[in-house]
């Protein structure tokens, strides 16, 4: 099982070590990947063993390296991001195949949508299934996993051993197991506060709803017990 698990990058949290006004989570990345991810495992009451860092070549190079990825829309929509190698896109209400610079512009897409952000959220986590699914599904990508790795090597950073990688990837071969991909995000309201790293002028951030932040935790916690 997979839970994604995806937190808005206004939410306002206590950056981890920090006293006083609180912060938007993606200021945290200001203080390194480290702070990051110590914000998180503060947010969610959670451990994470490993980290990977990616940008929006990394989706574009990812998804052509595949050869695409097939999404279903929920409505008919052109997306407005083309920046960042993102390529504005028709989208059609149902399926729809995408290279990276399209799938990298429909992640980025919230202007087309009356939730903004949080459907952006759910476009984020519908890229990233997409290419989940088609990478533990097709023998073919997987047989290929050294020159995949060798090209993917460059579009991240993480601290997850290759070793580690590659063990998972044979297994994934040994067997073909299907993955049960479940998505989540936490909710909050909109606001105007001071920030830690901003100090003096007020600043949109998004406080927590704690009973969204609650369930999440629940819902991680049954995962990691192989309840779900």
């Amino acid at each position: 099982t997979i839970l994604l698990t995806s937190i808005p990058r206004d939410y306002y949290v206590q950056l981890h070590g920090t006293k006083g006004n609180k912060d938007k989570l993606t200021h945290s990345g200001l203080y390194g990947i480290d702070m990051s991810k110590e914000t998180v495992e503060d947010l969610l009451d959670i451990e994470i063993d490993y980290t990977i860092k990616v940008g929006f070549s990394s989706v574009i190079e990812i998804v052509n390296l595949i050869g695409g990825i097939d999404i279903e829309s929920d409505r008919d929509l052109t997306t407005s991001c083309g920046d960042g190698g993102a390529k504005k896109v028709k989208v059609v209400k149902g399926m729809n195949h995408f290279d990276g610079g399209e799938a990298l512009s429909y992640a980025r897409e919230r202007y087309a949508y009356k939730s903004g952000d949080r459907h952006r959220i759910q476009n984020q986590q519908q890229v990233l299934e997409a290419i989940i699914n088609k990478v533990l599904s097709r023998k073919d990508i997987l047989l290929k996993y050294s020159k995949y790795l060798d090209a993917f090597s460059k579009l991240y950073k993480t601290d997850i051993p290759d070793k580690l990688i590659r063990n998972y990837i044979k297994l994934q071969l040994n067997d073909m197991s299907s993955w049960k991909i479940e998505k989540q995000y936490v909710d909050g309201t909109g606001e105007k506060k001071e920030t830690y790293s901003m100090p003096g002028r007020k600043l949109y951030v998004m406080v927590p709803d704690e009973d969204s932040v609650n369930k999440s935790k629940e819902n991680i916690n049954k995962v990691l017990k192989g309840e779900k």
